[in-house]
């Protein structure tokens, strides 16, 4: 340092320029994958808004087919009548028209009376035909839905429940039977939890999970094991 002091300072510059380049390039990376992961982030919240504005639609759209059957005047005489012979043949007709149970996104329907006590199901021959189901939040939502509400404002999405006949976990869109301002039954079809309702919703680099509050009835004593139903 003494016999070459210009030299020593020229390289201890050259040392400290160097120093000050690699954390200036260390800054600007580190910044630069901020700025990525909050792309990434906004990316992520834009796809998930359009994929959350499909599912919407289609429970919108399978709600019509269940608000269309609680509709029928042939459907409120029976319910009043307690003709079940008529109820069966048309959750039958509901079933054949919608494929529920057979590939198509309903896996049962049910048709309750005004006390939410089963009069009607299908398409399996499962014993419930009798059971009560007030408690259940589809017969509670439904419930909630005033006789001036028609089509898709007068369905209901419940949260998940445990289903009596087959121990599925699942959901059901559901829709009130009015007879004038008198309150008469509910309309159900259930949806087991499915990773994509049916229809493909990630890919093989992506996964989308569907989340859904449990139903809280205190009839329902099973805990939500993810393994079996959660949506992914």
């Amino acid at each position: 340092m003494r016999r070459h002091p210009l030299i020593t300072i020229a390289i201890l510059s050259l040392e400290l320029a160097a120093s000050i380049a690699l954390f200036g390039a260390w800054v600007a990376t580190r910044s630069l994958e901020r700025e990525l992961c909050e792309e990434v982030l906004r990316s992520n919240v834009h796809a998930a808004q359009g994929i959350a504005s499909t599912v919407l639609w289609q429970f919108a759209t399978l709600g019509e087919s269940v608000a269309q059957l609680a509709a029928q005047s042939e459907l409120r005489q029976a319910i009043q009548s307690r003709d079940q012979d008529r109820l069966r043949a048309l959750v039958r007709q509901f079933c054949d028209r919608h494929a529920v149970g057979g590939g198509g996104n309903f896996n049962t329907v049910v048709i309750e009376d005004a006390e939410g006590r089963a009069l009607a199901h299908g398409p399996r021959n499962f014993n419930i035909d009798g059971m009560v189901f007030r408690g259940r939040n589809y017969f509670l939502g439904a419930r909630q839905h005033g006789p001036e509400l028609k089509g898709r404002d007068a369905v209901h999405v419940s949260r998940v429940f445990h289903s009596q006949d087959d121990g599925l976990y699942k959901l059901a869109v559901s829709a009130p039977v009015w007879e004038g301002t008198n309150f008469t039954g509910v309309v159900a079809a259930t949806i087991s939890l499915r990773g994509d309702l049916g229809h493909p919703l990630g890919d093989r680099m992506r996964t989308v999970v569907l989340v859904a509050p449990i139903d809280n009835n205190p009839r329902e004593s099973a805990v939500l094991d993810l393994k079996q139903a959660c949506w992914s």
